[in-house]
């Protein structure tokens, strides 16, 4: 998968054509693949034909790897046939913002698809909520956060309009980690380590959305979804539910790591590529370093992150976390600074006065 550290391709790639991207791929295969798959424009139905033809042979031996852009072509060649076929797949349950279920032949769900218009009462001045769905995926270096496969598409043809198609996972335990699913959790039992390295990643994304409604869960494992309403080109306070909190252990050398190889040039050069508004792009800069800054400084820990974050607006609440407001604080200060200079000071006296109330 293409991450923010390896964003060449989609690059290159930009001043071809789509049938000169199909036909020149030989010795990069996977590369070029990747390139089409994750282009900025949206992928039409025709191209995704053009590209089962190539990889059809290849893409047996992957399809067991739901990660590998192979076994991703394969899925979105059914899906379209399927859809060729007239059947546009049903509303998703208990989904309130229109999302759809896309079928394979035999009438099991393959892609969960969201149209662009979903996206338009939030805080992105490009009206791009899809493409961030797909971002928060390319961001999601190696996997570690297990962000479900994510494409940007062309639908028109089938009069859906462009969206976001998102690999249906059907291999976990039923609903989401939230009082209003049928499936219950003990929340004591969920994987801290992918816990944290969901937070990181949604502190990465600057996810509006994050919150326990917001993580599937399997084997008590949580994967995360939904991330339209992240990268906001501006900041307010909004209430939300957090993902359940967390210990207050140091960050792991895992963690640390993770952080440290987050490289803002490619991060930031890979969302001009897909057109993010530049006060999102800002906004994102100020976050990575917060991120690497919390890091390196001795006593921070993810929990502090976390409370940074979130501004606990009352106690009690439900199971899965006491409801929360965002920006609110230091860290809405941090995030709208408009110089770098500036926004290392204010993330310094921020994490300061969170070692002095320790």
């Amino acid at each position: 998968m293409i991450s923010a550290v390896n964003s060449k391709h989609l690059n290159d790639s930009s001043q071809i054509s789509a049938s000169d991207k199909i036909t020149s791929i030989k010795p990069d295969q996977l590369a070029k693949v990747e390139s089409v798959l994750f282009q900025s424009d949206p992928i039409k139905p025709e191209l995704i034909d053009e590209l089962h033809n190539m990889v059809f042979d290849e893409s047996r031996a992957y399809k067991d790897d739901i990660y590998h852009p192979f076994t991703q072509v394969e899925r979105l060649y059914n899906a379209i046939v399927v859809m060729k076929s007239g059947d546009l797949g049903r509303p998703a349950e208990n989904s309130s913002n229109g999302a759809r279920l896309l079928n394979d032949s035999q009438g099991n769900p393959l892609y969960i698809f969201k149209g662009e218009r979903l996206f338009e009462n939030f805080l992105i001045n490009d009206v791009s909520g899809a493409k961030r769905e797909q971002l928060a995926y390319l961001l999601d270096k190696d996997h570690q956060a297990m962000v479900p496969p994510t494409f940007f598409v062309d639908l028109n043809e089938f009069k859906l309009g462009v969206g976001s198609l998102q690999h249906y996972r059907n291999d976990v335990d039923r609903g989401t980690l939230s009082e209003n699913s049928n499936f219950l959790c003990d929340v004591s039992q969920i994987d801290q380590i992918m816990l944290r390295t969901i937070f990181i990643h949604d502190l990465l994304m600057i996810n509006l959305d994050a919150g326990s409604n917001n993580l599937l869960m399997k084997n008590n494992c949580p994967i995360p979804i939904d991330f339209g309403y992240s990268l906001p080109c501006g900041i307010e306070e909004r209430s939300t539910d957090s993902i359940p909190s967390f210990d207050d252990r140091p960050f792991t050398d895992k963690e640390a790591q993770y952080i440290n190889q987050i490289d803002a040039n490619s991060t930031l050069t890979l969302l001009k590529e897909h057109h993010i508004d530049e006060s999102a792009i800002n906004i994102q800069q100020n976050m990575i370093l917060l991120l690497k800054s919390a890091v390196n400084t001795p006593g921070i820990t993810l929990k502090d992150l976390h409370r940074l974050y979130y501004s606990c607006t009352k106690t009690g609440g439900g199971w899965s976390g006491d409801p929360r407001v965002f920006f609110k604080g230091d860290i809405k200060t941090i995030l709208l600074s408009c110089d770098l200079n500036n926004t290392s000071i204010l993330i310094q006296k921020a994490l300061e006065k969170i070692l002095a109330n320790k």
